[in-house]
């Protein structure tokens, strides 16, 4: 998937603008008779208006059209009618200017911004900016809701007791950190620490989170697997990292998630085994006095979905996942 560029504020009040002129109806000015935002084929894409480098200028679904802007190959615009074409098809083009100069302040929250493995980008959040900005937000089918400010979805804190900087990002309801932790202690080894983090015995894990963080349940384990596809195979490569570390066999990282293959370790033993291959997460969950569950994920295609186990407490050490209290 092509590299994402980050919009200026101007482009992304022409993207909003192109979405209210789609929903309006078709080119020519005709509303249809639902009012709902132009629709693909395939699905109900939001359609936008995509005006290529060579001049051709046509309606294609946001996600295709963004490709295209993202290689520098197009641009979105507001309508693809010409200034005098588009003023002369107006019954009222007085009313409708005053209509969409309107200043409003505020930002329409579309929800979670997510890279679906089609590569189509679905959510976020956005400033508004005039009355069409604001009508097209509160579209039923938009799904969108006007707020004062976008919310945070994703950042980074310092760990006070080593000072070791940690991203998280927010999926769903929950909060997670995007990295596997690596506070040195007693019951841990590790590999490559700075990559994979550390592996914890399970004694160690339930207490080495930092402060106002802990080890996730094998519950709120659960929320998480569901929000992304269940345990299937398209969740467990939405949630793996991206960049070669899982030994050529990468995820998408749709989530920001970044699973990565730190393999497992054994107790009295110093490193890690099955590094690069695959990742194993305690939970807080004990399945009895001698076992507590897990959560893994391989790079092999017979195992590939997210899974779900039990091993002995004492006998084995796997990586930590710190959730948000």
């Amino acid at each position: 998937m092509k590299t994402k560029r980050f919009l200026s504020l101007a482009a992304i009040f022409a993207i909003a603008l192109a979405f209210f002129a789609c929903s309006s109806g078709s080119p020519s000015g005709q509303q249809g008779q639902s009012g709902e935002p132009s629709s693909d084929s395939s699905g109900g894409s939001q359609m936008v208006f995509c005006k290529l480098n060579s001049g051709t200028c046509s309606q294609k679904s946001f996600s295709t059209c963004m490709e295209l802007v993202n290689a520098g190959e197009a641009q979105i615009v507001t309508n693809c009618t010409t200034e005098s074409q588009s003023s002369s098809s107006n019954t009222n083009p007085t009313q409708s200017s005053s209509s969409s100069s309107v200043s409003i302040s505020g930002y329409c929250d579309y929800g979670p911004l997510v890279t679906q493995l089609s590569g189509e980008v679905t959510g976020g959040c956005y400033p508004i900016g005039t009355v069409a900005d604001k009508a097209n937000c509160e579209l039923p089918a938009n799904n969108g809701r006007i707020v004062s400010s976008c919310p945070v979805t994703s950042g980074t804190f310092t760990d006070s007791r080593d000072s070791k900087p940690y991203k998280w990002v927010k999926i769903g309801t929950q909060t997670w950190m995007a990295q596997n932790l690596n506070y040195l202690t007693t019951g841990s080894t590790c590999y490559d620490c700075a990559i994979y983090g550390r592996l914890y015995d399970w004694a160690t894990a339930r207490t080495v989170c930092p402060s106002d963080w802990r080890l996730p349940t094998d519950a709120e384990w659960t929320t998480l697997v569901n929000h992304v596809d269940g345990g299937s195979l398209e969740g467990a490569i939405k949630l793996k990292a991206k960049g070669g570390l899982w030994n050529n066999n990468n995820g998408t990282d749709n989530y920001g998630f970044s699973a990565l293959p730190g393999g497992f370790g054994d107790a009295g033993i110093d490193g890690a085994d099955r590094i690069g291959l695959e990742g194993y997460w305690w939970t807080a969950t004990e399945y009895n006095t001698s076992s507590a569950y897990y959560r893994s994920i391989s790079q092999f295609g017979y195992s590939e979905e997210i899974g779900r186990n039990y091993r002995n407490k004492n006998e084995y050490l796997f990586s930590v996942r710190c959730i948000k209290n």
